[in-house]
């Protein structure tokens, strides 16, 4: 899909210890089994919010409606 110097030029300007820190934080929240037992018996639109939260907001750092200038 992308030209592996452009992967090259963007993996190289990733800062390590911020992705460490950031999969360690998914790992705390998808490698709890207490909580996939409880996706697992939620109805997807019930968890549809808690992923969004979960994984786009506490890990990837995007803001969710309605916090002033949201972007997801």
């Amino acid at each position: 899909m992308f030209q592996k110097s452009v992967l090259d030029k963007y993996i190289k300007s990733i800062d390590a210890e911020l992705l460490e820190q950031k999969y360690k934080e998914f790992q705390n929240t998808y490698q709890n089994p207490q909580k996939i037992e409880q996706i697992k018996a939620s109805k997807e639109e019930q968890y549809q919010e808690g992923f969004l939260r979960d994984i786009f907001v506490n890990i990837l750092g995007y803001t969710i409606n309605p916090e002033p200038n949201y972007n997801l």
